[in-house]
């Protein structure tokens, strides 16, 4: 999370920094930071965590967005030889809700939850 500060500082523009983090950015707390500092985020979620209004998930979210487009990748097989996987690229705006037992976080029921930018690549 000091990264996150740190890095957002250098820059001297919270709101055109994207933060991009892996599995181990999947921390509620780090989703608080961002919002309080005014930078924004992209991770790879490893909670399915519940958003919106509460009663669904991202994954839930998720599914309902349409492909926003195509990305192709040359790949090896197992053998070697060429292949390619095409990338299915989906993505929306998700209000993250707070575990519970971090629902103080981000001022609780009164205040602003994290919103984040949900991308989903699926591939063939």
């Amino acid at each position: 999370m000091e990264n996150l500060k740190q890095s957002t500082q250098l820059l001297d523009h919270p709101g055109r920094c994207i933060h991009i983090g892996d599995r181990e950015s999947d921390i509620y707390e780090l989703f608080c930071a961002a919002q309080e500092i005014g930078t924004h985020f992209l991770i790879r979620t490893c909670v399915d965590r519940l958003a919106g209004d509460g009663d669904h998930t991202i994954a839930d979210e998720m599914d309902e967005v349409a492909v926003k487009g195509l990305h192709r990748i040359e790949v090896r097989d197992s053998n070697g030889d060429p292949d390619q996987a095409i990338l299915e690229i989906r993505y929306r705006k998700i209000r993250v809700l707070p575990p519970i037992g971090k629902q103080k976080l981000c001022g609780g029921d009164q205040g602003e939850t994290p919103h984040c930018l949900a991308l989903i690549v699926t591939g063939s």
